[in-house]
């Protein structure tokens, strides 16, 4: 895994979630009006209407994994970026891949040209593959590219 893709992974999986959300609001919306008008009598729904409701519980499972998941995710790498010496690489990476600001954000919260936050950027990532999260993280997924 390069460090790219290693500190991408939140960013990644935010997108998931953020599908997932949608995809389970929708379904809610569409069960809440197939669920209107029946009556449940003895507690139990009917076949078809129980299935919908057991699927909508395993989506937000699903999506509660996956939120922390990414929570777990964002401190790790909230911890690789602190491992970092230079308050300059610290704040680009934060602003990128905790914050998903774009490069451009970037350089003007710095005051700097946006062609010098791509050289802190990229001497950011060199210094990220020395961390102890980067090689921990390597370690226990198979090494890297």
């Amino acid at each position: 895994m390069t460090a790219r893709e290693y500190m991408e992974r939140g960013y990644r999986l935010n997108i998931r979630i953020t599908c997932d959300q949608r995809l389970l609001e929708d379904l809610q919306s569409k069960s809440a009006s197939v669920m209107d008008g029946v009556r449940v009598q003895g507690g139990k729904l009917p076949e078809g209407r129980a299935s919908v409701l057991e699927k909508l519980i395993d989506l937000q499972d699903k999506v509660n994994a996956e939120i922390d998941n990414y929570v777990d995710i964002i401190n790790e790498l909230r911890a690789t970026i602190e491992e970092l010496p230079d308050s300059r690489e610290r704040f680009v990476l934060t602003s990128r891949f905790i914050n998903y600001d774009k490069f451009a954000q970037i350089a003007e919260a710095l005051e700097i040209d946006i062609r010098h936050v791509f050289r802190v950027y990229n001497r950011a990532m060199e210094h990220v593959t020395g961390t102890e999260g980067y090689k921990s993280h390597a370690a226990k997924h198979g090494g890297k590219k």
